[in-house]
């Protein structure tokens, strides 16, 4: 789940219970968070960084095309530069989708590493769909995330399965694959 920072210090939560703070935890608090600062930044340089890189060699790509074209060079050349510009175009096009994927993911405070999954070329679809993802992977205002009845059942029919180091497995029966099968919704 993708956990909301509040707008004003006042809604914040501090991950202690009160009375119980602990100076170690705060130290640890702050530094993760000038950690994923720096992160962040970094994410973002890098971002632009690769934007201006595709420029700049569309730009150079441009002018020699432009200069071929003017001497009316035919030995192949033009061609081999216009199929790079085309090619540098759809790189730019990448490029200025994953900066606006990031600045749309600091806006609406999402994860850096979750940004490449947002889907859209302006900032309106990429920010329709961060409030879509968030919408979907954000904790409910009851804190946990309700289930409906069908859910609830069909998870609580299917069969457990346990992974090494698993300790929890209530159930000691035998795993039947053909009954976990059958489980699946079709």
């Amino acid at each position: 789940m993708v956990a909301r920072i509040p707008a004003k210090f006042e809604d914040w939560t501090p991950p202690w219970a009160d009375g119980e703070f602990d100076e170690e935890k705060a130290a640890k608090l702050i530094f993760g968070l000038s950690t994923d600062k720096q992160k962040l930044s970094d994410s973002v340089t890098t971002v632009k960084a690769e934007k201006a890189t595709v420029v700049e060699e569309l730009d150079s790509t441009k002018r020699d095309l432009e200069a071929a074209q003017a001497k009316g060079d035919n030995s192949g050349e033009i061609t081999k530069l216009q199929d790079k510009v085309k090619g540098l175009e759809g790189d730019l096009a990448k490029a200025t989708t994953r900066n606006l994927q990031v600045e749309v993911a600091i806006e609406k405070k999402i994860p850096l590493a979750q940004a490449k999954r947002l889907a859209g070329s302006t900032k309106e679809e990429l920010e329709a769909d961060a409030d879509e993802f968030l919408k979907d992977f954000s904790p409910q205002a009851g804190g946990e995330h309700e289930q409906d009845e069908d859910e609830t059942d069909r998870l609580s029919s299917a069969p457990r399965l346990s992974t090494p180091g698993d300790h929890t497995r209530q159930d000691t029966t035998a795993f039947d694959i053909s009954k976990a099968v059958a489980s699946i919704p079709r």
